[in-house]
């Protein structure tokens, strides 16, 4: 039993901007960190809270996915 599933947690601000925070897997690592979307663009993947450091994260709707983000994967 992996335990009890945390609903994540939604801080609601600009529709274009997103911030995740979570588990990011990419091809190469698995980090915990946050993700960055602008648009319709990944403007930043990074460890710990370097994307919310960004000119373009304040203002963003932030999401805390308590689970795994994969980047770019459709």
């Amino acid at each position: 039993d992996a335990g009890p599933v945390e609903d994540p947690t939604i801080t609601v601000g600009a529709k274009d901007k997103i911030l995740l925070i979570g588990t990011i897997v990419t091809p190469d690592a698995v980090i915990e960190g946050q993700v960055l979307v602008e648009g319709q663009l990944i403007t930043c993947v990074a460890a710990g809270d370097e994307c919310s450091k960004r000119s373009g994260a304040p203002g963003a709707t932030t999401i805390d996915t308590k689970g795994i983000i994969a980047p770019g994967l459709i």
